[in-house]
């Protein structure tokens, strides 16, 4: 028996295009916050998976690092919550 699987997790299409419009440095709290229930909302919007949204901050400078939200559904993976997503595209991306 082969358990072995290749799985990745990949944004909805409508992510960067929506991230573009954006500021890039949250450097307040409700900014980070009003970005995450964005990308809540917008995921709804666009069919893509469940109301989350989860965003990773450089606690430092206030510069976004990555971003998630919900791809249960869309993904048939049962970990591909927001915060899960959001949290290991940062560590892809930082090392």
């Amino acid at each position: 028996m082969d358990l072995n699987t290749s799985c990745s997790i990949k944004l909805p299409a409508w992510v960067m295009p929506f991230l573009d419009q954006r500021e890039t440095e949250l450097s307040s709290t409700s900014e980070r916050m009003q970005l995450a229930i964005d990308l809540a909302d917008e995921n709804v919007r666009q069919g893509t998976g469940g109301p989350f949204g989860a965003i990773v901050v450089n606690e430092k400078s206030g510069e976004l690092v990555s971003v998630g939200v919900n791809l249960v559904t869309s993904s048939g993976m049962s970990m591909a919550h927001a915060e899960i997503v959001a949290l290991t595209l940062a560590q892809a991306k930082i090392g």
